[in-house]
């Protein structure tokens, strides 16, 4: 007899505290304003373990957004929480932090640029490469050490959740966009300045520090105004350089100009934003929308599955860029290729179904170009990047019948057909990215679109215990889109891989292993990978064991390819990947697969019958 089981998730609060906001915290928890804080000062560790345990509970270390936050935080560790100073999450740590040293630049976590004029520095900072995480003492002082210190740590949650209403949402930040029907919404920049920073704690005026903050505003500007507009952000001139206003340094790879600056009569002295994403210079007492930004920086990045605000099916990404970004062919491929990726190439039957089942979601009630061409040569189809058609891959509408001779480039339309069109018609497009093709460097080893790396065994300042290591793995994460983590061994192909590699003779004198995200730190013999349960069990090669020792919480692999459970404390070394979760969803497309959301279901059933 088959049996179903109706699954309902509740969220149970211990209300301990109410701020003057009315924020309710969990027991252990304390509220001010609208987040909660932990406070852990009965004992030390690296900046890296603190991190680990804020984000295993659903937060971030510590990141300070005002004076009023600041002082608060202090009297905490003065009364209540007696220490000398606790770990933030603020750091100048490189992207890849095994051959550089600290960068000088302090930003909160991987990504948000520090608000350097709240920084009070005592002593510090250092940078001297090597001291390149911060802690704040009781008179609300920051010093920079080094990331193994010992230190007590608060961990910082945001009650509200999500974005407030009204402002669009990424997985990692809020934007508001002004209104341009609403003249009380067009001000000077200083004036905009401060209208963000009086909507949301830790609102400012946009400032762009990824890549992301670029695609997710070039998609979502032109929505706003149906004619050329600029909006403010937080770009300005000072001292002979184009800077932000929180002092941070501006990335020239993410600052496309239009032809400026020009500084016409010497004025224009703060930046704008066009619909186009290129940047200009005007009068900062002229008027202007604007955009505002605020940070969503409690995001797990364990469930970021690195397509940002497109939908990732497989190993790769996907955008259907909507009618109001119609195009010809070649316009549609030329605006997938400025972010890396190309039109549309069905290549397998899982594509063919992934695909049909995208078009009968009502968001993409659109015909969409595709790659499929045959502008070379008439009747012979190619996808976009010149490789060959499998014909059985593509149901044709009655099509085609190149009419008139002019129909050399292909549509999906909402039924899953295709039907030939003139290149020069404006439709909408779907664009495809592989953002796990490349490897960050010749260290890495790639596999099917995965990458990964095994870090040295044979000193003992290169090995981390578990929470360590992946922590380390993702500082691998350069932006939204590309996710680095811990290894998880998700498939057959995957494993017999993994295998080959630590059986190599180049690795046979690491007597001990590697640490994965194999742990069962959650439910007592109950095995998981980061990325979910470990449904098939032949994934892991277990050598007489997991046995039910206390404290062997935590798997590693060794030389031989097997799997032993070991204390999560030790200090190994470690297998780091960019991996591919799964599913991810953007505004307005489709959320989940099937087969995701059955695993998630699945996960949350196996986990209530243990």
């Amino acid at each position: 007899m088959d049996h179903y089981y109706l699954i309902g998730i509740t969220i149970l609060a211990a209300c301990v505290g109410l701020s003057a906001a009315g924020t309710v915290c969990d027991d252990g928890w304390s509220p001010f304003k609208t987040s909660c804080y932990k406070f852990t000062t009965t004992r030390a560790v690296s900046q890296t373990s603190a991190a680990s345990e804020c984000s295993n509970q659903g937060s971030s270390l510590l990141r300070l957004f005002g004076q009023d936050e600041i002082t608060w935080v202090t009297n905490q560790l003065k009364s209540t929480y007696p220490t000398s100073g606790v770990w933030t999450d603020l750091n100048d740590n490189p992207t890849n932090p095994i051959t550089k040293l600290g960068t000088s630049v302090w930003k909160w976590g991987m990504y948000q640029m520090a608000d350097m004029s709240l920084i009070q520095w005592n002593q510090s900072p250092a940078n001297d490469g090597q001291s390149t995480c911060g802690s704040v003492n009781v008179q609300g002082k920051l010093a920079d050490l080094t990331c193994q210190a010992r230190e007590g740590f608060v961990c910082k949650v945001a009650t509200t959740g999500g974005c407030a209403l009204g402002w669009l949402s990424t997985d990692t930040a809020c934007y508001w966009i002004a209104n341009t029907t609403d003249p009380s919404q067009l001000k000077t920049w200083q004036d905009a300045k401060t209208w963000c920073s009086q909507q949301q704690q830790g609102a400012a005026l946009l400032e762009i520090s990824t890549q992301t903050d670029v695609d997710f505003l070039t998609m979502n500007l032109p929505y706003q105004a149906q004619n050329t507009k600029v909006y403010w952000i937080g770009l300005q001139y000072n001292n002979g350089q184009w800077g932000w206003s929180s002092g941070a340094q501006v990335q020239q790879n993410l600052v496309n100009w239009q032809s400026e600056p020009d500084n016409v009569a010497g004025i224009e002295n703060c930046g704008v934003l066009r619909m186009t994403g290129k940047f200009s210079d005007r009068d900062c007492t002229s008027n202007a929308n604007f955009v505002c930004y605020k940070p969503q920086y409690n995001t797990d990045t364990v469930d970021n599955l690195g397509c940002g605000q497109w939908i990732r099916a497989g190993k790769l990404c996907y955008g259907f860029m909507s009618t109001k970004l119609s195009n010809t062919w070649q316009g549609a491929r030329s605006y997938c290729q400025q972010y890396g990726g190309d039109l549309v190439k069905v290549d397998s039957y899982d594509k063919v179904s992934w695909l049909n089942g995208q078009m009968v979601d009502p968001d993409n009630d659109h015909w969409f170009w595709t790659g499929l061409n045959d502008v070379q040569k008439e009747g012979t189809y190619v996808w976009a990047d010149g490789s060959p058609v499998n014909a059985s891959y593509i149901n044709w509408n009655q099509e085609p019948n190149d009419y008139k001779g002019y129909e050399d480039c292909a549509l999906i339309t909402t039924t899953g057909q295709y039907n030939d069109m003139t290149c020069a018609k404006q439709a909408a497009a779907i664009c495809k990215i592989d953002n796990l093709s490349s490897c960050p460097n010749s260290s890495w080893v790639s596999n099917g679109g995965n990458c990964y790396l095994f870090t040295p065994y044979s000193s003992a300042s290169s090995m981390f215990i578990q929470q360590e290591a992946a922590a380390f793995c993702q500082t691998f994460s350069p932006s939204s889109t590309q996710i680095g983590a811990l290894l998880s061994v998700d498939n057959k192909a995957e494993h017999d891989f993994i295998k080959q590699q630590v059986t190599q003779q180049k690795y046979a004198d690491n007597v001990i292993g590697w640490w994965t995200s194999l742990s069962d730190k959650q439910t007592e013999g109950y095995w998981m990978f980061n990325s979910g349960p470990l449904l098939d069990q032949t994934l892991v090669d277990w050598t007489g064991e997991p046995s039910t020792k206390p404290g062997d919480n935590c798997g590693l692999i060794t030389f031989a390819g097997a799997y032993h459970e070991r204390e999560c404390n030790m200090k190994l070394a470690f297998i780091c990947e960019k991996y591919a979760y799964g599913v991810t969803a953007g505004s307005g497309m489709t959320s989940w697969t099937y087969s995701g959301l059955l695993l998630a279901l699945a996960a949350s059933l196996l986990s209530y019958l243990q």
